[in-house]
């Protein structure tokens, strides 16, 4: 069952990996992900996983658009 003002809830899976995508920009440091297989931590590695895969597409694009 989902908190009534859950995150999850107010926003949605883009405005999620959006929030994701500045965080892992902000800094240099690499990220570590605990993940131990509930709903919670799967939901963590989905997002981000999501977020690293449009990040590395919109770089591939740009290194071949010359931009």
């Amino acid at each position: 069952m989902t908190a009534a003002n859950s995150y999850f809830n107010e926003n949605t899976r883009e405005e999620l990996i959006e929030e994701i995508q500045y965080v892992y920009q902000s800094d240099n440091r690499p990220w570590v992900i605990g993940y131990s297989g509930g709903k919670d931590s799967t939901t963590v590695v989905e997002l981000v996983d999501k977020m690293h895969l449009e990040i590395h597409a919109w770089l591939c694009g740009k290194s071949h658009n010359g931009r």
